[in-house]
């Protein structure tokens, strides 16, 4: 089971100045695996100012993780976005991100990780009114404290693609398929193989809204992921099908 709420507050104090409020509670609980069922709480503040085409945002960030009702990992960063209305039809969206990592029980993957990317959209014609969405994205993940552990299985580069489109094909009904895909490439060689551990991951979304009322939205969503390693400790297949309701305060 899957619980998920969250809410969002902008403050804004001049016409083109911005206080940024977020957070996120996300809980999952299984039936034959309890040590599995985890928490995650995440808090964001930020500032939003807007010059000409361009949007800018810097962004604070804490997160708590927890794991069998235990904490797990902690999570402090730092992000800066920019937004660029290209065209009446295009947008270019782009971010650079820095968060501290630091495991409670495991502190040889304390890391610092570092990742830029950048959103390319773009609204077509048609009755359904899609909007293209292509993405790329770049990072390297740092240990804090090199060794053998945290050579095989923290100290990486990885990189990405993601494609999606969304469509209304309702007025008040969208729906966006997306692909996502990733490879993480790690620096030293695995303590217990004896190689370099290589990742390759791969996810097809598919969300729909839909907005019943004004304030009122239902959601459903279906993932697929599959993960292929050189290590198979690494690989799995992953199907999660969820739904939600969603109400916007103005």
């Amino acid at each position: 089971m899957a619980l998920k709420a969250g809410a969002d507050v902008e403050h804004r104090y001049a016409e083109d100045r911005s206080l940024i409020f977020e957070t996120r509670l996300d809980i999952r609980y299984y039936d034959t695996e309890e040590e599995q069922d985890n928490s995650n709480l995440t808090l964001k503040a930020g500032h939003r100012w807007y010059e000409g085409k361009n949007q800018y945002q810097f962004n604070v960030v804490r997160q708590d993780y927890r794991l069998d009702e235990e904490g797990y990992r902690d999570l402090m960063g730092i992000s800066f976005d920019w937004n660029r209305q290209l065209s009446k039809r295009s947008l270019l969206r782009s971010y650079l991100a820095v968060n501290d990592l630091k495991y409670v029980s495991s502190e040889w993957r304390d890391s610092r990780q570092y990742s830029l990317g950048s959103n390319y959209l773009y609204a077509g014609d048609g009755n359904w009114k899609p909007v293209y969405v292509l993405g790329g994205f770049i990072g390297n993940e740092k240990p804090d404290e090199p060794g053998t552990l945290a050579d095989g299985d923290v100290d990486r580069n990885f990189y990405g693609v993601s494609l999606g489109v969304q469509m209304t094909p309702l007025q008040d009904l969208t729906f966006m398929p997306s692909l996502v895909y990733q490879v993480s490439e790690y620096a030293g060689e695995h303590w217990i193989y004896n190689l370099k551990r290589k990742d390759k991951y791969a996810a097809l979304n598919l969300n729909v809204n839909w907005r019943f009322k004004p304030d009122w939205s239902l959601l459903a969503t279906y993932s697929y992921a599959d993960a292929d390693s050189n290590i198979e400790l690494n690989e799995f297949r992953r199907e999660q099908i969820n739904f939600g309701l969603r109400r916007d305060f103005k």
